[in-house]
Order: C-alpha cells, then sequence, then structure tokens
C-alpha cells in the first residue's frame, strides 16, 4: 500500500516523455545562436515590440509572464533557462491541478498527461473539471472541446491537434471505466466460471455472432486480425484462459473447433460477445 501511494504521487516534472510532449505542442523561436527569443504566441514570430503582439509574449517553451514575470518583447534566453522555465511552468501548473482536481493522483498517467497538457495551454475550463471532479468522463471530451480556440482556431491549427489529442484520452477513459463497469457486473456471475467451458456467441437483437481474433485487440495495425466469424448456434470453442487488456476489456483464449481456421488452433473472443448458454438471448 505504502509502495502504491508513492507511485500514484509522482509528479510530471521530471518526467521526460511528458516534457517531450510539451515541448513539442508548444515549439520553440530561436535565434541564430541558438538563443531563445520572446515571440507572439499567436504567430509564433519572434517581436521585440508589444506593438507586434497579437496574442501573448511567449518565450521558451510556452513561458509567459505568469510564471516569468519579468518578461517583455526583445528578451533572450538559454535553452538552460529555457527548460529551468518549463520546471517552474510544469510545478505551478501541476500544483494548481490538484487543488482544482483532487483525484488527479489517483489518475493512469495518460490522463494526467492530457489534464496537464490541457493545463499548460489554459483551456480546460471550470465546466469541463467540474464534470472531472463528477466522474462524468463520458462527458468531458464534448464540454472540453467547447471552447472557442477549437471551435474557430483561425491559424490555430495545431491548437486543434492537440486539444483534439487530450479529448481523445479523455474519451479513452471514459471508455475503459465503461468497459470495467461492464466486466464488474459481468464478473460476478458467468466470467468466472467460464474457463473450460465451451462458449458459444451471445444472441442479441444487433448481432448474433462473435468475432475470435488472433489476439486480444479489436485490431492488429493495419492488418485486420479476425481469425473467423462464428454464428450463433455454432460453439465458438473452450475457454482455456482469460486476460484483461488495458482498456479493461476482457478477452477469452479459447481452443477452437475443427475446421474453423487453416492456420489458427485458438483465438481470443470479448467477452462480451460471447455466453456459455447457447439458448440464452439478450437485448
Amino acid at each position: 500500500m505504502i509502495r502504491l501511494k508513492s507511485l500514484l504521487s509522482e509528479s510530471l516534472i521530471d518526467d521526460p516523455e511528458f516534457r517531450d510532449k510539451v515541448k513539442e505542442w508548444e515549439g520553440k523561436v530561436t535565434d541564430e545562436n541558438g538563443l531563445h527569443v520572446t515571440y507572439d504566441d499567436a504567430t509564433m514570430r519572434p517581436v521585440k515590440s508589444s506593438k507586434q503582439v497579437q496574442g501573448v509574449v511567449t518565450i521558451g517553451y510556452g513561458t509567459t509572464k505568469s510564471i516569468y514575470p519579468q518578461l517583455k518583447p526583445g528578451m533572450k534566453i538559454s535553452e538552460k533557462q529555457a527548460e529551468s522555465l518549463l520546471t517552474k511552468g510544469i510545478q505551478k501548473i501541476e500544483s494548481d491541478v490538484k487543488r482544482r482536481i483532487p483525484k488527479y493522483d489517483s489518475y493512469p498517467k495518460y490522463i494526467q498527461m492530457a489534464i496537464m497538457n490541457s493545463s499548460y495551454r489554459g483551456d480546460l475550463g471550470p465546466a469541463t473539471i467540474k464534470l472531472i471532479n463528477s466522474g462524468q468522463w463520458n462527458k468531458v471530451s464534448k464540454e472540453y472541446l467547447n471552447h472557442p480556440n477549437y471551435i474557430n482556431p483561425g491559424n490555430l491549427r495545431g491548437v486543434v491537434i492537440r486539444m483534439k489529442s487530450n479529448a481523445d484520452a479523455f474519451d479513452r477513459y471514459a471508455q475503459e471505466l465503461k468497459n470495467k463497469k461492464s466486466a464488474d457486473a459481468y464478473g460476478h456471475g458467468e466470467q468466472y466460471m467460464t474457463i473450460g467451458k465451451t462458449l458459444y456467441p451471445r444472441k442479441t437483437s444487433k448481432h448474433d455472432y462473435a468475432n475470435v481474433r488472433n489476439a486480444p485487440t479489436i485490431n492488429n495495425g493495419i492488418v485486420n486480425n479476425i481469425i473467423a466469424t462464428i454464428e450463433w448456434p455454432n460453439p465458438v470453442g473452450v475457454a482455456k484462459k482469460k486476460k484483461t487488456d488495458d482498456r479493461m476489456m476482457t478477452w477469452y483464449y479459447v481452443e477452437l473447433p475443427k475446421n474453423i481456421s487453416l492456420l489458427h488452433d485458438h483465438g481470443w473472443v470479448r467477452f462480451d460477445a460471447v455466453t456459455i448458454d447457447k439458448n440464452a438471448k439478450f437485448v
């Protein structure tokens, strides 16, 4: 328990993956000597006078006056200073995020990164935070993208891509929670009695078949990984073991009936596509 708590409390301040992601999204503007110069975040062009600024005066990796109060047009800093200001910015924003989102430390790293990324950008609004705190993850991405910079981005096309990336992370987490809830409800009964049993496609009002795959995932990159599609009431095979993927979806590894596949004796099928009761009907 102590070890788990320490892992959950880890900060993104020194996390190389997150720092590299921020640098990638923020970009940088340097002179011929490699020094970071002040620029307009609306145009990514160097500025030496406030009269040239359309958006916000920025330097380094997205650093503004909120982090660097003495910042003004025409300034230059070294890479080391830019890194230091990035650290200061992440530290300040993460501290604020933890205050506004009490369960932040309990979320998966990719969600922490999405929350921090959107907070660093300044587009994680109070309505979105309220949905996060109330656990309404199925509504988070829609509210988050209801933002002027996403709806009418103008020249900020990079912002659209960045916000969509964060929204995709929120949607992924919402789906994981949904899958876990479904698996938990299902797990109190049939799921724990399936190993060694013959499985059949779950017959519902929408479909009466089960796809068997060569790996416990919906796809395998570019190549479709479906081994066979088995229609009800034919048996899918005998369940040998089960596995939960990173989206909290449970899969069964089944021994296939003969003549199902010339290349495969076994395959993977999703728990919600099969049943041990051939004659059961589901909504």
